[in-house]
């Protein structure tokens, strides 16, 4: 037989293996070049056609699919290897030498990797569509066109075929160190533990508690290293929990020989699955908490949508004259505000001075307007910081010791009587600079007479009876500030996107907006992410009994011999597969529930925004139920068909 002949049998005889490695390989290759297609589309990224707040969403579920592909592709070559390497063993028993090995894995998956790649790409470039429709409704952004750019598919292929060559490339390094003992046994043999014992387990104990204390006393959104770094300690602990329970309670059953032997059966069994599957566990355990976090994180904010809207800007609408800029008449100001669907409360209007380093207030008109009590002293100014405090974002708030100003006097120092951190108006960006600083009244009087016209300005300050009702109002506004700047002043920045962007309005309706948009679509791309992570870890389980079945059989049938009943093997089974498939599970709940804590405190949530981790949860373990309880019937009548074939 040639060696080309050899091949051709082992293809037919293995098809179905080579067809479940090769659909795994090509879906990654699909879902990866989705993705891409939306990172790469020159519309969707443009800040100034979709606000950052919803496509800097797709950074993360991103990144965790960069690290899953990796992650999914060198788990399935290796799990496929793995049934393999007992029929390298028999050939090289037959005289193949390491070199026909090796020769043989490279040209297999070296197909495989190609055909993935093409089915990949041609089977996204067809879903991707679909996919893009899909996000733009539920952000609620028109005027974006799909296309599908010569980049995604650069990036995919370099991306996959680097991928593939670095797993090829392992495995032919592997290959040449075979031997044919070792080839033989290995579908038998048990993942040795580095640390192992009572020891490890007291171990993986101090590492949980250790970052658990790091989590609850370091995490902020100041600073938010203590996420990873209490994730990466706590993922340790949580592995030598894993590879070490099963033997650690053992040695303590063992002191009570009753209960020990009357489940001996079980709990050498459950070893032995551990031994074999604790990397499996403990990744399909991340892989829960992973998309259980972030879709709760997801939830969290599509919830807060008002409440965030209403706190980042106190002003229903607001919108700045300025530089020349958005001077529209008054009796076309009076018919947009009056054209809509609820009535005007209130228009006032504050003046502010921009001398290109900061905006300068006057003490005596911010408490005309919005009622306040600041009192600066001459000489000196306040810090204003426009900030929500809890919004669960990072801010500056260094205090400006001094600031220059020219006056009629001449150039003239201010210094510092303190910070104010609140949300007095909306955050126009023309308006909130580098800094915002009060002045005393006089002072402020000879800042201002000593600058240009166009550097003094006038925010509009605008309130209805019932703010999510003026949609139409700040879309009707926003149209003629574009339309009035366009046709009477010059360009400010570079571009008409930047200038309009600046010079936009703000409206509590649009962030209102922005945030639902912005949390939808995060919980969208999270609820993609999670059912990928559930078909997966289902492959991956699917993979690992594939791989012990003829071990299973040889076993069962030993077992057969002594008097097991059919009845008896499928109750054994059962509680095997269960805790193969609800054990991670139950761990990836609460890692997730545990991280997902210290956010909503950090927020300024109560304990019960945790009801949506809780939900997801009840849901994610739900679907693991009847996988479970499908994929459990078939698994036992097969075995069991393959046990009594032929008794």
């Amino acid at each position: 037989m040639t060696f080309n002949q050899m091949i051709f049998k082992m293809l037919k005889a293995n098809l179905r293996r080579y067809l479940l490695y090769y659909l795994c390989s090509s879906f990654t290759v699909m879902i990866f070049f989705t993705f891409s297609t939306l990172v790469t589309n020159r519309d969707f990224i443009n800040p100034y056609k979709v606000t950052s707040m919803i496509s800097s969403n797709i950074i993360a579920p991103g990144t965790i699919l960069l690290a899953f592909s990796v992650f999914f592709i060198f788990y399935t070559q290796n799990a496929f290897q793995k049934y393999r390497k007992s029929e390298f063993g028999l050939f090289m028993v037959l005289g193949m030498t390491r070199r026909n090995i090796a020769k043989l894995v490279a040209l297999e998956n070296g197909i495989v990797a190609v055909i993935s790649i093409i089915t990949g790409l041609t089977t996204g470039s067809i879903f991707s569509g679909a996919f893009y429709l899909l996000v733009m409704n539920i952000i609620d952004v028109g005027g974006i066109p799909f296309s599908l750019t010569i980049e995604s598919y650069i990036y995919t292929s370099v991306f996959f075929a680097a991928l593939y060559i670095l797993v090829i490339s392992s495995s032919l390094l592997f290959s040449l160190r075979y031997e044919i003992i070792n080839l033989l046994k290995e579908t038998r043999r048990e993942e040795k533990n580095s640390i192992s014992g009572s020891i490890s387990v007291l171990i993986g104990i101090l590492a949980i508690g250790t970052a658990i204390f790091d989590m609850l006393h370091n995490f902020s959104t100041s600073y938010n290293a203590a996420f990873p770094r209490s994730l990466l300690v706590c993922s340790v602990g949580l592995y030598l929990l894993i590879s070490n329970t099963i033997p650690f309670l053992k040695k303590v059953l063992r002191r009570n020989p009753k209960k020990y032997y009357r489940n001996m059966f079980f709990i050498s069994n459950l070893k032995y699955t551990f031994g074999q599957s604790k990397k499996i566990l403990f990744l399909i355990s991340l892989l829960t908490g992973v998309t259980i976090f972030f879709s709760s994180i997801a939830l969290i904010i599509g919830a807060d949508s008002e409440k965030y809207a209403v706190q980042h800007n106190p002003v229903h609408i607001a919108y700045a004259e300025i530089l020349g800029k958005n001077k529209i008449a008054k009796e076309t100001l009076d018919s947009i505000i009056h054209s809509g669907e609820t009535p005007l409360t209130s228009f006032k209007q504050l003046e502010y001075i921009d001398n290109g380093r900061a905006s300068i207030f006057s003490d005596k008109r911010l408490n005309a307007v919005f009622r306040t009590f600041f009192q600066v002293q001459k000489g000196q100014f306040l810090n204003l910081f426009q900030i929500v405090e809890d919004d669960g974002y990072a801010h500056n708030t260094d205090e400006m010791k001094s600031f220059q100003a020219q006056t009629q006097d001449g150039a003239r120092t201010f210094i510092s009587q303190g910070s104010i951190i609140k949300m007095l108006f909306n955050n126009l960006l023309i308006v909130s600079k580098e800094r915002c600083v009060i002045l005393n009244e006089e002072d402020y009087l000879k800042v201002k007479s000593s600058s240009h016209p166009e550097e003094i300005g006038v925010i509009n300050l605008f309130n209805f009876l019932d703010w999510k009702k003026t949609e139409a109002i700040a879309v009707k506004l926003e149209t003629e500030l574009e339309n009035y700047n366009k046709a009477h002043t010059k360009l400010y920045y570079d571009t008409t996107e930047k200038d309009n962007l600046v010079f936009k309005a703000s409206t509590r309706i649009d962030e209102y907006n922005t945030q639902k948009g912005a949390g939808s679509f995060l919980l969208f791309l999270f609820s993609f992410v999670g059912i990928l992570f559930f078909i997966s870890s289902g492959v991956i389980l699917h993979f690992k009994l594939q791989t012990e079945m003829e071990i299973e059989k040889v076993k069962y049938r030993k077992l057969y011999k002594i008097g097991i009943t059919a009845k008896e093997m499928a109750g054994t089974i059962s509680k095997e597969l269960k805790v193969l498939f609800f054990m991670p599970i139950i761990l990836g709940v609460l890692l997730a529930t545990f991280y997902i804590y210290p956010f909503i405190l950090e927020i300024g949530k109560n304990v019960s925004a945790m009801g949506n981790t809780l939900v997801l949860s009840l849901i994610y373990t739900s679907f693991q139920f009847l996988y479970y309880l499908m994929y459990q019937r078939i698994y036992i009548n097969k075995l069991t068909a393959l046990v009594y074939s032929d008794h």
